[in-house]
């Protein structure tokens, strides 16, 4: 389950999403994170136990960062107000045939 800490991490970060702000808070992040891999590990065990392809599946590797691409958009913010995550054999890294 994700912790509410979590979520209060990801409240803080939308009002203050500059880089001063979250470098100071790179523990509440981490944290968070770590809470993320967690979340992505117990749906990975539960989806294992019908689909045998999800079992060995890295939770980390399916985390996305948190970081923006901002070259090309007109919201500069640097970070993502949000945690996500892509499962799949391939993790988020997964090739299209």
């Amino acid at each position: 389950m994700l912790a509410k800490e979590t979520l209060h991490f990801l409240k803080k970060l939308e009002k203050n999403n500059n880089r001063e702000w979250f470098q100071a808070n790179k523990d509440a992040f981490v944290k968070a994170s770590d809470n993320m891999v967690a979340l992505a590990g117990q749906l990975i065990d539960g989806i294992a136990k019908f689909d045998s392809e999800a079992a060995g599946i890295d939770p980390k590797a399916c985390l996305f960062r948190i970081y923006r691409d901002v070259r090309f958009s007109k919201d500069k913010s640097p970070y993502k107000t949000n945690l996500g995550a892509f499962i799949s054999p391939g993790g988020r890294k997964l090739m299209a045939p």
